[in-house]
């Protein structure tokens, strides 16, 4: 068994520890330069993580020579990047008539996650979606803490569907698209005083395959798509407004000027892989992990460094990393069968939390917790088949709901320790012995009584504690992107820290910011790239003047 603690947890096991990161001690490091932002926030407290694969950073500071520019375009649109954002952007703005360059840092476009949030339109509603908008708003404010822009929630939620409906149309039957709503046709799903939106709209090709048919989209609508060709810097003239953006072709070392007569649209993703802006943006305990989920590792924060060289405004510090629970300290990956609400005890031998809440609110309170790990608990005395027949993992409006019960029990058992005794587990995973027996008998006392009297949690995955075979699986957290960025308004324009438009300058997706504050709230499912979706088609509209 391997607990984390800073001896182990900072060493590393494994070929797929070395894989997915560095292993380094923040507070044991001495700092190369002084310590700014977040990072100089000390509480006393050693924590300890994995520093995500650094990436190469595009920005370029310094005056571009003009002897190395081979090329220059003059085009409307400039859209930097082709994640979700970049790609939808630039198909609406090629559908929209306007010309469009797509300046892309990697080899191809990437993708991440599964759905596309949505609270309204013709899809929804053909599909049985019917969610109330002023709860949803009022969650949303909520959620945020009221530090977080109005009239952008106000902006998104107006506007969702149409984007939505355009772009399934504008794809047609290159993608299958359906709702994830309950079984039973809930779309509204209210657990421990949280409301959770069933709005997510998934495809049968997964993100994937949907993110590929924009692509081959926009391209046969006309966008230039160039790959290998970071944006490095904006060009602007005598009075700040963005004029064009120089590009670098990674292939020949030279450069590109696009002059643009409508803007550029930053659509870079945030910085997960540079440590430097996380340490400064990001709150320490949030960077404590046992895993990173990320498939780049070129988001260095480009578009953000680009902007702010212009003046630019950013989020308030702590920025928000969007994080789970569910990440398998054994196997430094995230286990989804830890997203179902199995009991969690901390070193304490103690439970903390309602397991049913949200993921990201779990994962807060993971690393609330000493060490900023606990301890997913299930029991099987009649093997984990039956305990995964048992339990309603199906009606989990994540990922691990769509799963078969085998795939399910393989996941279980992947990660876990597992004993005969109460007494054995506890030695072997150091957590104090008879808080841990107190906690085990009264999560019996809860099973015979048929309801969790103590935190509420989804009563279906209450089991019997008699006796063995007794699981235990040592979790922390599993991170992805980070969601704050550039400060935009409703309309996708860059502001100033004094909230100044930035003329010519927008941003969509991760690269901007203000919709969240504190967390990524997973309960307003699909939010991150329905966002992307929406403000790139409602950008499209505006500049092309259709809307």
């Amino acid at each position: 068994m391997e607990n984390i603690t800073r001896r182990n947890f900072v060493a590393g096991t494994g070929a797929a520890a070395a894989a997915l990161s560095v292993p380094i001690a923040l507070a044991d490091e001495p700092a190369q330069k002084p310590v700014t932002g977040m990072a100089a926030c000390d509480n006393g407290k050693k924590y300890s993580f994995y520093e995500p694969i650094p990436g190469h950073v595009a920005f370029e500071a310094g005056p571009i020579p003009e002897d190395l520019v081979a090329e220059i375009i003059d085009t409307d649109i400039v859209v930097v990047g082709s994640g979700m954002a970049g790609a939808a952007t630039a198909l609406a703005c090629a559908d929209a008539g306007l010309k469009t360059v797509i300046f892309e840092k990697n080899e191809s476009f990437t993708f991440r996650g599964s759905e596309i949030g949505c609270l309204n339109g013709e899809f929804v509603v053909s599909q049985g979606g019917v969610f109330d908008e002023e709860l949803y708003y009022n969650e949303a404010m909520n959620l945020g803490q009221y530090r977080v822009n109005p009239n952008v929630w106000r902006a998104w939620i107006a506007n969702c569907g149409k984007a939505v409906d355009w772009l399934l149309g504008t794809l047609g039957d290159a993608v299958t698209p359906y709702l994830n709503i309950g079984e039973n046709g809930e779309c509204i799903v209210e657990t421990g005083g949280l409301y959770s939106f069933r709005d997510q709209v998934r495809f049968k090709e997964g993100i994937f395959g949907c993110g590929s048919a924009i692509i081959e989209a926009a391209i046969e609508k006309g966008a230039d798509y160039r790959t290998l060709t970071p944006g490095v810097q904006l060009i602007t003239d005598e009075s700040g407004a963005v004029i064009g953006i120089y590009a670098k072709d990674l292939a020949t070392e030279k450069y590109i000027r696009a002059n643009v007569s409508k803007g550029v649209v930053l659509c870079t993703g945030s910085y997960e892989n540079n440590f430097e802006l996380m340490r400064e943006y990001i709150a320490p305990q949030d960077l404590v992990t046992a895993c990173w989920r990320l498939n780049t590792q070129e988001n260095t924060g480009d578009g953000l460094l680009m902007a702010q060289a212009i003046g630019a405004g950013v989020d308030d510090y702590p920025h928000v990393l969007m994080r789970d629970d569910a990440g398998s300290v054994k196997a430094h990956d995230v286990n989804r069968a830890l997203f179902l609400p199995w009991p969690r005890v901390n070193e304490s031998g103690l439970r903390f939390i309602n397991e049913s809440i949200a993921t990201c609110y779990m994962a807060n309170a993971v690393s609330a917790q000493a060490g900023a790990h606990d301890w997913a608990l299930y029991c099987a005395p009649d093997g984990l088949d039956a305990l995964v027949d048992q339990v309603p993992y199906t009606t989990c409006t994540l990922s691990i709901g769509g799963y078969k019960p085998e795939q399910v029990v393989e996941l279980l058992e992947r990660d876990a320790e597992v004993y005969d005794t109460i007494d054995e587990m506890a030695e072997d995973l150091g957590i104090d012995a008879a808080n841990l027996k107190a906690t085990i008998a009264r999560l019996q006392e809860l099973y015979e009584a048929g309801e969790d009297l103590d935190w509420h949690s989804d009563p279906g995955y209450l089991m019997d504690w008699s006796h063995g075979p007794y699981y235990a699986v040592e979790e922390a957290g599993a991170p992805m992107v980070i969601v704050s960025g550039l400060t935009i308004n409703e309309k996708s324009e860059v502001l100033t820290p004094e909230g100044a438009v930035i003329p010519g300058l927008f941003a969509v997706g991760n690269a901007s910011g203000s919709m969240f504050a504190g967390t990524y709230p997973h309960v307003l499912n699909g939010i991150s790239h329905g966002r992307c979706v929406t403000f790139g088609y409602m950008l499209a509209q505006r500049l092309s003047g259709k809307a």
